[in-house]
């Protein structure tokens, strides 16, 4: 996916919150790579995705704790 600054001008535009999730470091084997990018709402929509599995679980949820 590349157009995340399409997306993140859309939800600027909208005035939604939003976080933008990124990889910078992975040690060992992953799903992902470095610079893998997610877009977490505060409705749990996600854009894109950093490999899965629990990681993208408790990403997710530890954005919308702070989102509240």
């Amino acid at each position: 996916m590349n157009n995340w600054i399409d997306f993140l001008y859309d939800f600027k535009i909208k005035k939604q919150p939003i976080a933008l999730v990124t990889i910078t470091k992975v040690l060992g084997s992953a799903p992902c790579i470095v610079a893998s990018k997610m877009i977490v709402t505060q409705q749990k929509d996600i854009i894109g995705t950093i490999g899965g599995g629990k990681l993208e679980f408790k990403v997710i949820d530890f954005v919308c704790k702070y989102f509240s």
